[in-house]
């Protein structure tokens, strides 16, 4: 059965955020890409098969004092 999710990754490589795309968080998932966006990120909608996972971890390139996204302080 599977689902869909938006995952964000740097021009480094590193796929670094991810949000689920369900019908009933619209507004939520509209953020979260817009977020990742205004992050510098390209964003990509991909199908995850049951039992997988999405590879998201801390990008080893960007100084850990960096916010991940443009609307953190």
């Amino acid at each position: 059965m599977g689902f869909h999710v938006y995952v964000g990754t740097l021009s480094c490589g590193c796929s670094v955020a991810a949000c689920v795309d369900e019908p009933r968080y619209q507004k939520d998932t509209a953020k979260s890409v817009a977020d990742m966006i205004a992050g510098g990120m390209t964003v990509e909608r991909v199908y995850v098969p049951d039992g997988e996972t999405v590879g998201i971890k801390r990008c080893i390139h960007k100084e850990v004092s960096e916010p991940l996204f443009a609307t953190q302080k």
